[in-house]
């Protein structure tokens, strides 16, 4: 259990990293073609915005994804069809991990330490 929970600590801290990384870039990319999509004067804090937009979402996205193959790997056979079959159901669990991902990752952080402190 402390091996799963360092691996999705490190893996969403990498995929935040990337994809700030990435939404920085395009935000910087998009501000020096004079199109901003933020109404903010100052270039700096835009690209720091989209950077941390861009980082968060892939962090959400990518925590929905292990979250919900872990729940979707105890199901059974017949629910892991009805599922396939309804394949919108995962995607939608997978997808709200945006919403779910920072409290799930505090938690985690949480449990890690209780773990480490035994």
């Amino acid at each position: 259990m402390k091996r799963e929970r360092f691996e999705f600590f490190v893996l969403t801290i990498t995929i935040f990293c990337v994809g700030a990384l990435l939404y920085g870039c395009l935000g910087a990319s998009l501000i020096s073609s004079g199109n901003s999509f933020l109404n903010i004067q100052s270039p700096i804090v835009s690209c720091i915005i989209a950077s941390v937009f861009g980082g968060y979402f892939l962090f959400g996205i990518l925590s929905g994804v292990i979250f919900t193959a872990k729940w979707l790997s105890k199901k059974t056979l017949k629910m892991k069809v009805v599922f396939t079959i309804f394949f919108c159901i995962p995607v939608w669990l997978a997808l709200a991990g945006i919403f779910y991902s920072i409290p799930y990752g505090i938690y985690n952080v949480i449990q890690y330490k209780k773990v480490n402190e035994n």
